[in-house]
């Protein structure tokens, strides 16, 4: 029941069914881990990672890649391509890129066919870590010899790498190129992309006013951006502009002071805040971001690590 309704994307009714289960085994977290991750959402990937039982499918709170593997080792029997993917997918959750592509390699070599999913959290990963000739490998390897029609997940992962890299023109060649109609999710992460580089705008385009027509009848709307860090074990997320809730309140007090010597505000300082308050003093704050964090927001982090001598890592979803 739980996979049906996770492959179909009902996910209310699979979050349903998995909080009522009494004993959640690897299949069950998988099964609600990488449906989330067919269907592009990797913001409540991350949440289920940070929920996980033990190491054995996932690096620990620290990102400990070697962590991660010694629980995979542990695995008894042939592992499956359930377990292969869900550790690959929390490389890519981690931002190890190279090693996600590395394991891919090894459940190749062990003779496990990799599946759609497999290739979805692979190519998130080859676009965080800028690996654009691999992922373009992965995902001509994916139709040619895996025989796997790719979906829009995939197409949105391409668009996304080559965004990522600065390679716009690229981008826009290759979502026009598409068999598939590009949905919004497309179009956002193409204009995201061109808006971050800053240097290349769509209404130098040829065919701008197409996209526009496309924007338009798709009736895009901006998304709200959140920022989401782990402290004590619990997840926060913060949205700007966005208050009310004791941990926002607790946030802004904090930012006020940390305002007071950098004058800036946004939903990934308010989560870098809300680190700090609730660190006890600990030197290193780790937030994920769901939108491109912008040059000054860098620059802003790099002044608050300064000041209050903190490390700050601040990861793009």
């Amino acid at each position: 029941m739980l996979g049906g309704y996770a492959k179909l994307g009902e996910f209310a009714l699979a979050r349903k069914v998995f909080d009522e289960m009494q004993l959640k085994d690897e299949v069950s977290w998988s099964t609600m881990i990488l449906g989330l991750a067919q269907h592009g959402l990797f913001e409540e990937v991350f949440g289920y990672f940070q929920r996980l039982p033990g190491v054995a499918t996932r690096p620990n709170e620290c990102g400990s890649v070697d962590m991660a593997r010694i629980g995979f080792e542990r695995v008894p029997g042939k592992r499956s391509i359930v377990s292969w993917t869900t550790l690959i997918t929390g490389l890519a959750m981690e931002g190890h890129g190279e090693e996600a592509l590395a394991l891919f390699h090894e459940m190749e070599g062990y003779g496990v066919e990799p599946d759609g999913t497999a290739f979805v959290a692979l190519l998130y990963a080859c676009a965080h870590a800028g690996l654009v000739e691999e992922g373009n490998e992965m995902f001509d390897k994916m139709s040619k010899l895996y025989r796997l029609d790719p979906e829009i997940e995939h197409y949105g992962c391409m668009v996304d790498l080559y965004g990522r890299a600065g390679q716009l023109t690229r981008a826009y060649e290759f979502v026009t190129q598409m068999p598939i109609p590009p949905n919004d999710v497309i179009w956002r992460t193409l204009l995201g992309a061109c808006n971050f580089h800053g240097n290349v705008h769509l209404a130098e385009w040829r065919d701008a006013a197409a996209v526009r027509r496309s924007m338009a009848e798709l009736k895009l709307r901006k998304r709200p951006g959140w920022s989401r860090i782990e402290v004590d074990k619990m997840v926060y997320t913060f949205v700007a502009g966005v208050r009310g809730d004791d941990a926002t309140r607790e946030a802004y007090e904090k930012l006020g002071e940390v305002m007071s010597r950098i004058q800036v505000e946004g939903g990934e300082k308010l989560a870098v805040a809300f680190g700090m308050a609730r660190s006890g003093g600990a030197r290193r704050v780790r937030v994920v971001k769901n939108l491109r964090v912008c040059r000054d927001c860098h620059n802003v982090m790099k002044l608050i690590s300064k000041v209050y001598e903190l490390e700050i890592v601040l990861r793009e979803e």
